[in-house]
């Protein structure tokens, strides 16, 4: 997932979305990142020119806790290698060091191992858990806390119960691909309320069903035709392990406001997506016509009373559109709007003529 400030470089975003690359805009500030905790095996940072060790080092905790166990993060640009570069830089020698000196201090209490600093790159690992550092007293500031849930209700490191030194923080995970098809560890040990492994497996048969039957809706599905996917309401992820054998990538949307938060167990299979939350449906459906290329495909699940509504919105927009069944056939109230946002111009006036 790469992510870039609302500024100069605000295109970058567009340019990785039109090469297929997961993007979106975000910036380290006074609010976290839309992620939830043990989210990410490495995050990296190039010349990006974040204060790292100021605010008692709030920035850095954030990255640390978006981190997964054992995970890495790796810094490049100022003021890594500032003995060759500071000139170039335009800044004094005492004042880079300073720098470097108080990102070490806040990496050392956040217990994060430096592996290398080598070229202009210095990587440093954080611990699989938090046992030793508690027992040597190396967290001193920023404070660590518990949480039931530390994706929503704390700021900083959560701190899940571990037994032992080679325990993982949050419980281990399968290496990529078959992360994505495992029960996450957040289902496993009972985190999620009311969702358990079978209902996890279950989610997943469903979606297989679901996908097949988009196949025969959309046939380019499988060809690369659709590159960038949004899931505008993830849930367990489903959607997403279903359609990874096609050459696509899905960005899965938890809402904030759910009364499930899902999107730990998203990450945990190998996915990505941020927390998100939508507002009336006709503001969503002009967002959607604003986020999404000329022709498009967009997929409505709901019952038919809604898609009729959503379909008279959408005619008004000059999409084309069908209303159908479910793959479980005309019995179901919930039916499918399947819309295709089409490729047009304004007439010209009398005066461009």
């Amino acid at each position: 997932m790469s992510i870039a400030p609302r500024d100069t470089h605000e295109a970058q975003v567009q340019f990785a979305l039109e090469h297929g690359v997961p993007a979106m805009i975000g910036i380290m500030g006074s609010q976290r990142l839309p992620y939830p905790a043990r989210a990410f095996d490495l995050a990296h940072c190039s010349r990006c020119l974040i204060p790292w060790q100021n605010y008692d080092g709030l920035y850095l905790t954030e990255v640390g806790r978006i981190l997964r166990p054992g995970g890495y993060w790796v810094l490049s640009g100022p003021p890594i290698h500032w003995k060759q570069y500071w000139r170039g830089w335009e800044r004094t020698q005492e004042d880079l060091k300073q720098e470097q000196d108080a990102i070490e201090d806040v990496a050392k209490r956040l217990c994060w191992k430096k592996v290398i600093e080598q070229n202009d790159l210095s990587v440093w690992q954080k611990p699989i858990n938090h046992i030793e550092c508690i027992k040597s007293k190396v967290f001193k500031t920023p404070h660590i806390c518990k949480s039931d849930d530390p994706d929503t209700a704390c700021l900083h490191n959560p701190l899940p119960e571990v037994s032992s030194s080679d325990d993982v923080d949050g419980g281990a995970i399968e290496k990529w691909s078959e992360r994505a098809f495992a029960v996450p560890p957040r289902i496993s040990s009972g985190s999620i309320p009311s969702i358990g492994a079978e209902k996890f497996k279950e989610d997943n048969e469903l979606w297989k069903e679901r996908v097949a039957h988009y196949k025969w809706i959309i046939g380019p599905l499988p060809t690369g035709r659709y590159q960038n996917i949004l899931d505008m309401n993830a849930y367990l992820g489903g959607f997403a392990t279903a359609v990874s054998k096609y050459p696509v990538w899905v960005m899965n949307v938890v809402p904030a406001s759910s009364d499930l938060n899902t999107l730990g167990v998203i990450y945990e299979q190998g996915l990505i997506g941020p927390y998100q939350d939508w507002c009336d449906i006709t503001f969503i459906l002009l967002e959607m016509d604003w986020i999404m290329r000329p022709e498009g495909t967009v997929i409505f699940r709901d019952p038919v009373e809604l898609l009729v509504k959503i379909k008279s919105i959408t005619d008004g927009m000059r999409w084309k559109s069908q209303i159908m069944d479910p793959e479980s056939g005309p019995f179901n109230p919930e039916k499918i709007l399947a819309a295709v946002k089409t490729y047009w111009t304004g007439e010209a006036t009398q005066k461009q003529r």
